[in-house]
Formats: C-alpha cells, structure tokens, sequence
C-alpha cells in the first residue's frame, strides 16, 4: 500500500506498507507532489508541480528509481497530471493541460519520450484519472465534457474506438479496473453521495 503523506507541518513524503507489516516505510520525501503509479519494482511516476515567474504553476512528470533513489524528469513543460502505468511499465497515460482542454496522452517512461494523444475531445472538454486495462490495450478515464458531463469513458488503443460506460449528470470519476478487465470500478455522486 503506497500513500502520499501531508500533515503542512513537515515534507510531505509517499510512504509504503508491506503486506503482513506493522510499520510503514518511507519511499521518498518531495514538494509538491501530484497523484502517481508504482512499477512493479517500487520505481514511482509521479506528477511534480513546479512554479514559473513566482505566480505560475505547471505540472510535469517524474520518475523515482527505487534502487538508486535518483529522481528523473520524463516531460518537460507538458502540464502533466494523473500518471497512471501500463501494465508492463514500459509507458505512462496521463492527462495533458492545451489550451483551454486537456487531452489523453500516452509516452514512454524514458526521459524525453514522445507523447502521443490517444484521445481528444471537443474544445474545453477535461480528461482526469486514467486507469489502464489489465491487458494494456485500453485506458478507461474520466471526462468533462460539453454541457457539464463528468462520465466515465474508455479509449481502445489500437482502433481509437470510445466506449462511453456513462452518460447522465452523476460526476462519475476515478475509473479502476478489476483485475481480470471484466469490470470497471469508480467512484459517483448519482445517489446524492459520493461513492
């Protein structure tokens, strides 16, 4: 189990906790640290805010080496935000700030990787949280969209073919799959509760 800890008192910091563990450890200590994914081996992707001329924020992404301890850049400039890995590691999908929208990108999680846009809706349409399939071949997401939406949608990787799960005026979000890609999971305020 990984968690960012934040109390406004000290660094903030993502800690970890074994299965059958009494005590958590902590993984790395970091400023303003966004959400992030964990490699199989504990290596972290995460979404890094960093301040332009004092009154500007932006986000990019960064990889954390679990074995060296040693923190990358992989977007530079990108207003990245929501990693979310591939099952085999070896790519990121995350939510791109353009102007007036954010996109579906994919990249590799190699610094300096090229991002691809696996979808794009209308003018100021927002993607949050992206989550992965088990096998890889799809990335279910959440999307505002035109005329106050917020439903849960999935991207087919190779044919660009959309899945739209909902369609109504819950705000659904934070899209999981099951392990076996059966299913997806998220969270929705359509009984006047956010569940």
């Amino acid at each position: 189990l990984y968690w960012l800890q934040n109390d406004g008192y000290n660094q903030a910091k993502i800690r970890a906790l074994a299965t059958g563990a009494r005590e958590p450890r902590d993984v790395m200590k970091a400023d303003a640290i966004g959400s992030f994914d964990v490699l199989p081996d504990g290596s972290l992707v995460f979404e890094q805010n960093r301040a332009f001329r004092r009154d500007y924020s932006f986000q990019d992404l960064m990889r954390f080496d679990a074995q060296t301890k040693v923190v990358t850049r992989l977007t530079v400039g990108a207003r990245a935000r929501d990693p979310s890995l591939s099952p085999d590691g070896r790519r990121v999908a995350f939510s791109q700030n353009e102007t007036s929208q954010s996109v579906l990108a994919i990249a590799a999680t190699e610094p300096g990787a090229e991002v691809s846009i696996a979808w794009r809706g209308q003018p100021r349409d927002q993607v949050y949280s992206p989550a992965w399939s088990p096998d890889g071949t799809s990335i279910a997401f959440s999307a505002w969209r035109r005329g106050g939406r917020r439903d849960i949608l999935i991207v087919e990787l190779a044919s660009g073919r959309v899945v739209e799960v909902t369609h109504d005026r819950a705000v659904d979000q934070a899209p999981t799959w099951s392990p076996d890609g059966r299913y997806v999971l998220f969270g929705s305020d359509r009984t006047s509760i956010s569940n």
